[in-house]
């Protein structure tokens, strides 16, 4: 039960980091023409995005079963 609990809140956590991540790319990449950072940011959302999406499979793979 901790572990699905945990699970739940690095994939919430996750996702509400995304949009703050997007953000600081358009403010400090692409606003100061920065590809590196830009590149090196999108790599960084790419890895959260999928990690929150290891986070959702196994919160819900971790669920008690519903009775029918």
């Amino acid at each position: 039960m901790a572990l699905l609990l945990l699970l739940q809140v690095a994939q919430t956590l996750a996702t509400l980091l995304l949009p703050h991540l997007s953000a600081k790319v358009i403010d400090l990449g692409v606003a100061r023409v920065d590809r590196d950072y830009v590149v090196r940011m999108g790599g960084v959302t790419l890895a959260l995005s999928l990690a929150q999406v290891v986070f959702a499979i196994g919160a819900s793979a971790r669920r008690p079963s519903e009775p029918p």
